[in-house]
């Protein structure tokens, strides 16, 4: 019989099919497009919380629902297997379980696992961190087709933060007004920025600009090159002979001066390199960098309607500056609040993760290499810096979570749209809005969005709850707190 041949064939077919290996929770959790399972018999759960974000869940799927998958699997089988001395289609059902009959049965105890898990996650509500961890894929492989699946899953969740009245926080904003020696420094500033050359009649120094004609000879004759034409040379440059600079520091216009140079080996004249040039320089123009009055034309030529109206624009924009930050420490002393005040239970496999992530962090920074021995006590010292940072930062991102969840927050499209409209006004972006919207709701990127919007949600309403008082500070407070911020 055509069935009784080909056995290597059968034996690359039964795995090509596969053997029934552990499913993917990641993989699960995002084919929600894919039609589920409906079991005949629903699959027993018991679900035993281990703390610290770790779940052992044990899983009973009767009997009935591994002959619905075979009959499933073997019905897809039927027509689409190729076995030799059949029709496509026409390959009865003994001789498929005979070819195939190994590799299905592998099949449904993985696919039926995966409908499983997918069931589990969805009933209890919970996002798994990564693949399960499965005992009993084995035994399961040598258990008759009438007995239960039994399967053991252990998987972590993400950190969990557990609040208490989030929306009544106590904060203190800080404001800080703009001074007037600020807005004249920022002036200043401006002054400096728009400064010019202009006509003096000083000795030259240092950062001045020279106009002059030169003309040099070797041995009495005139070289290709060496002599130039209203030539405008800043002192300090550094861009032409140092020989032409010592004698122009301290000229004023009209002066003559001679000096001697050197020539370079980089004279295109191969003849001229190393010969000593007599040249003479005249100083036709003195020139110094001077700042612009500050006064009403300035102004106007910037685009302001006056000295006063720009004094005013200078004064906003120093003032949304400070609001701006100071807005930025209150939102960041509310999520603090909320940490120092919460319970936690953080997953160790990502603390382990993030904290070797931060080690390595720190090693570069330290200048180490990667494989480079570094002395004990600076390795405890790293280690004990990533670990505190790798903890805080999970239970920031646990307290994010419980808020977004409590209260059902969501990302809409005109979020979206906001934050491309304040991307391309922050960056100066040539994009339209709508297009880097439509980047941003695309790919990976739609998920990195997708939380930070949802964590300004989460701020906004905090400090739209919490009882606020202010407090004035001057701009050493906040220089002296960034200062230190930067340095832990």
């Amino acid at each position: 019989m055509a069935d009784e041949k080909h056995n290597d064939q059968d034996t690359a077919e039964e795995e090509d099919l596969g053997t029934g290996g552990a499913p993917a929770a990641a993989e699960v959790a995002e084919e929600g497009d894919e039609e589920a399972f409906k079991f005949v018999e629903d699959p027993e759960f018991d679900v035993k919380y281990q703390g610290d974000c770790l779940y052992e869940v044990e899983v009973s799927i009767p009997p009935a629902n591994r002959t619905k998958k075979s009959e499933e699997l073997f019905s897809e089988l039927k027509s689409e297997a190729e076995v030799p001395g059949f029709r496509p289609g026409r390959a009865p059902r003994r001789v498929l379980e005979k070819r195939f009959g190994k590799a299905v049965k592998g099949e449904v105890i993985s696919q039926l696992l995966d409908a499983a898990f997918r069931k589990l996650l969805e009933e209890q509500e919970l996002e798994p961190l990564d693949t399960p961890d499965i005992d009993g894929i084995k035994e399961n492989e040598d258990t008759p087709d009438t007995e239960p699946l039994k399967f053991t899953l252990k998987f972590e969740v993400g950190p969990i933060a557990k609040l208490d009245d989030y929306k009544n926080l106590e904060l203190e904003r800080e404001v800080l007004k703009v001074g007037d020696d600020e807005v004249d420094a920022a002036l200043d500033q401006v002054r400096e920025r728009n400064q010019d050359y202009a006509a003096i009649d000083d000795a030259a120094q240092e950062g001045d600009q020279v106009l002059i004609d030169f003309d040099g000879t070797v041995d009495g004759e005139f070289f290709e090159g060496g002599a130039g034409r209203d030539y405008p040379y800043i002192l300090g440059a550094k861009r032409f002979f140092p020989e032409f600079e010592e004698v122009l520091i301290g000229a004023k216009a009209g002066d003559e001066k001679q000096c001697e140079v050197t020539l370079p080996d980089h004279m295109p004249q191969e003849e001229l390199r190393g010969q000593t040039a007599q040249f003479t320089l005249k100083v036709k123009e003195v020139k110094r960098r001077q700042k612009p009055e500050l006064n009403d034309e300035f102004a106007q030529s910037l685009g302001y309607e006056d000295l006063a109206d720009m004094r005013e624009k200078v004064r906003e924009t120093i003032q949304e500056q400070y609001n701006s930050a100071l807005e930025s420490r209150i939102r960041e002393q509310a999520i603090n609040k909320l940490v120092e005040e919460a319970d936690f239970e953080l997953p160790q496999s990502w603390v382990n993760r993030l904290t070797e992530s931060y080690v390595k962090q720190l090693r570069s920074d330290d200048g180490y290499e990667e494989d480079e021995v570094a002395p004990e006590e600076k390795e405890a010292e790293w280690r004990a810096q990533a670990e505190e940072r790798a903890n805080e930062e999970l239970k920031r991102m646990a307290v994010f979570t419980a808020i977004i969840r409590n209260e059902d927050l969501q990302a809409t499209e005109e979020d979206f749209e906001d934050e491309a409209e304040r991307m391309t006004q922050n960056y100066g972006m040539r994009a339209s809005v709508s297009e880097v919207a439509q980047v941003l709701m695309a790919g990976q990127m739609r998920s990195q969005t997708e939380d930070q919007i949802l964590r300004r949600k989460a701020l906004d309403l905090l400090l739209e709850h919490a009882t606020i008082t202010e407090k004035e500070i001057d701009k050493s407070d906040l220089e002296n707190a960034d200062e230190a911020e930067s340095e832990s």
